[in-house]
């Protein structure tokens, strides 16, 4: 008898065990708790929630009274068992807190803490568990700290409003320009099919600067040199310093002569002094090809401020190192300026290799000194010093009078 007495003791505490594994917690919109088993569970149209309580009772509750359900862990349901053991002082809710926090229950232990400060504000332990710090003999939070500066929070950071008025423009700028990719492959496949001409329509009213990243994208992987064209014609008509430099490198780069001018004649119709340094400092480029072209460039933008680097260029000597036995096969290397005398020489180089350096004369380098001087010292590179200091000279002594 006493055998089948304890055999029911476990089996009833099993079904005590079960029943509570069973229960979730229904968190109400006012922060109330109901703890039960959901019984309407399976029917996922009913417009209310049914719950079976611990006292056998039942409640029904409407969808939109109820903020969250979850199943408790064992630790959650141990709370939930002694929470109403401790006393609603400052002293008894920061030790009920500190039993929350060696059980890891975040929300729960918080909720606690605030408790402790409202009923000792100056609880040293309970602020600095919420964030505070003493700032000037008052309790402040971190969010308050920088609330008070003027910062806001954006996408869980604290940030000045101007920081998050850049931040949300170029957010919405990548999201522009990612439609423009869109819009420029769908458009590129009309050019190759009966909607060609509104595929030149729509491009001819692109003006959004958000577009360019695409277009100089499109413009350098096209292979037809008449799309190529209407890419350029496009860009040419952005307001922007990024179709600037896409043009002034198709200008250069571009494999077919008339991309190329076509670029210049859009980039000579106004003054654009950073393509003119940035062709400048393209003159010292290791291949010749790059270095004339360049120079064309420079000539065509009319632009003065060249003449300098154009001097250190007119004639440019270039390294070539040879393996002797390889089909003259060579790796070139560019050496700045070089004698004017032109010509060339040949250096050994551990016996298997040779290094051959040549001296070449850039003629369009010569044609944009001659363009933007008026001058004409031929390839004699002294000549053009002499005549760049004369110059420099006369400049010094010209402010030197206007200040008089």
């Amino acid at each position: 008898m006493l055998h089948l007495t304890r055999t029911l003791c476990i089996l009833a505490a099993l079904a005590c065990v079960t029943a509570r594994a069973k229960a979730e917690v229904f968190v109400l919109e006012n922060e109330g708790r109901i703890q039960g088993e959901w019984l309407n569970k399976a029917d996922t149209k009913a417009d209310h929630y049914l719950i079976r309580t611990a006292t056998g009772g039942s409640v029904k509750l409407a969808r939109d009274q109820v903020v969250k359900v979850y199943v408790p862990s064992a630790d959650e349901l141990e709370y939930e068992r002694i929470r109403d053991t401790y006393e609603d002082t400052a002293e008894g809710q920061w030790s009920l807190s500190e039993w929350c926090r060696e059980k890891n229950l975040r929300e729960t232990r918080r909720k606690h803490l605030e408790r402790v400060i409202e009923l000792d504000t100056n609880h040293a332990d309970a602020r600095r568990a919420l964030g505070y710090s003493l700032i000037e003999n008052e309790w402040k939070t971190q969010d308050q700290v920088y609330i008070e500066r003027g910062y806001v929070r954006y996408r869980g950071r604290w940030r000045l409003p101007q920081e998050v008025d850049l931040l949300e423009r170029q957010r919405q700028n990548k999201k522009e320009t990612g439609e423009w990719f869109r819009k420029l492959k769908l458009w590129r496949n009309w050019l190759d099919d009966e909607r060609a001409g509104q595929a030149e329509d729509m491009l001819s009213n692109v003006t959004d600067p958000n577009a360019v990243p695409a277009l100089a994208q499109y413009f350098r992987g096209e292979k037809v040199p008449n799309i190529r064209i209407l890419y350029v014609e496009t860009l040419a008509q952005i307001p922007s310093s990024d179709a600037i430099y896409a043009l002034g490198d198709g200008a250069l780069y571009d494999g077919d002569l008339e991309v190329r001018l076509t670029c210049l004649d859009f980039l000579k119709k106004e003054p654009h002094p950073e393509l003119v340094k940035y062709y400048a400092g393209v003159l010292k480029h290791k291949e010749n090809e790059i270095v004339n072209r360049a120079a064309f460039c420079l000539k065509e933008l009319n632009d003065p401020s060249a003449v300098s680097a154009l001097i250190d260029a007119l004639v440019t000597t270039h390294k070539h190192t040879i393996k002797e036995g390889s089909d003259s096969q060579y790796s070139a290397t560019f050496g700045g300026a070089g004698n004017p005398g032109g010509g060339g020489g040949g250096l050994s180089a551990g016996g298997s290799t040779k290094v051959i350096v040549e001296h070449v004369r850039n003629t369009d380098v010569l044609d944009a000194l001659v363009s933007l001087t008026g001058a004409n010292f031929g390839y004699d590179l002294q000549a053009w010093k002499y005549w760049m200091t004369g110059q420099q000279k006369a400049a010094a002594a010209n402010v030197r009078r206007d200040e008089e």
